[in-house]
């Protein structure tokens, strides 16, 4: 996981304010609870509630469609 450092400090190198650090949530729990790390969120694209997903994305595509489909 991605945390961003807030203070100053030695890991297997140097860490200075606003640096980004990768490690394991395990190793960072003490950091995290003493201020010196903050977990950096990874925005998700949120999942669509689009019901009409499979629908053409065109109007005019799905009028002529049905007009095709109703003249046979």
């Amino acid at each position: 996981m991605k945390y961003r450092v807030l203070r100053q400090h030695q890991g297997d190198r140097p860490y200075r304010i606003g640096d980004e650090r990768t490690m394991r949530e395990e190793d960072a729990r003490s950091l995290v609870k003493f201020g010196v790390l903050e977990p950096i969120r990874e925005k998700k694209a949120p999942e669509s509630d689009n019901k009409m997903q499979d629908e053409p994305s065109n109007k005019a595509e799905k009028k002529s469609r049905k007009a095709k489909s109703e003249d046979s």
